[in-house]
């Protein structure tokens, strides 16, 4: 008897993309244009937008970000993304209405009409900047995007908790502050890494405003 467990197709654990992009698209566009599309669909909220940073995108695809960031050129030309600035100069992605016949959409087996797209991408919106990791959690997505944002900047994932902690603990204003100052300080300047003197300069400043 074999023991491989075919998929099984569980509502809230899928997203959906319209077959005429693979059977259209994907020949013109290419493959890692394919995969980028692919990873921003499994990312948008109900309004069909997203905005991971073009690092993050590379980190989970395993790419560059140069190849990610000619692939979104391409989704953008071939008018299936929209992709525009936000105020906090993210790039914000809408993925487009994919033009198509209708025989063109139509699923392949009846059981895959199990995959509603109510039920698809039960995603928090989740605001994603230049190198930020996402948190799947509601609770937690702010200050983990917080943490995450600040250990890449210092390129110290190892201390990442340490992060999280401040993020929990003091405003995000306070600690973006602190993370420019240290990214401003000349290098010949620091006595031992830029995530030491972050972590001296948030106690310094918390015990001095209070």
């Amino acid at each position: 008897m074999s023991t491989h467990i075919a998929r099984r197709i569980k509502a809230g654990q899928w997203f959906w993309m319209n077959k005429t992009f693979i059977q259209h698209y994907a020949s013109r566009i290419g493959f890692s244009a394919v995969g980028v599309y692919s990873f921003l669909a499994s990312m948008t909220d109900e309004a069909q937008q997203c905005f991971p940073s073009q690092s993050y995108i590379a980190r989970h695809l395993g790419c560059s970000r140069a190849t990610v960031n000619r692939a979104i050129k391409v989704l953008a030309q071939s008018k299936l993304i929209f992709v525009e600035k936000t105020e906090n100069r993210n790039h914000l992605y809408t993925l487009l209405e994919v033009q198509c016949n209708t025989n063109e959409t139509d699923l392949l087996h009846k059981r895959n009409t199990l995959v509603q797209k109510c039920d698809t991408n039960k995603t928090y919106k989740q605001e994603i900047n230049n190198d930020t990791v996402v948190s799947d959690s509601p609770m937690e997505s702010k200050e983990n995007l917080i943490a995450s944002d600040i250990a890449t900047a210092l390129d110290d994932q190892y201390h990442r908790e340490d992060y999280l902690a401040f993020a929990r603990t003091y405003p995000e204003s306070f600690l973006r502050r602190i993370l420019s100052e240290v990214k401003r300080t000349p290098y010949h300047k620091i006595k031992k890494s830029r995530s030491a003197l972050f972590k001296y300069l948030v106690h310094y400043y918390a015990h001095k405003n209070s």
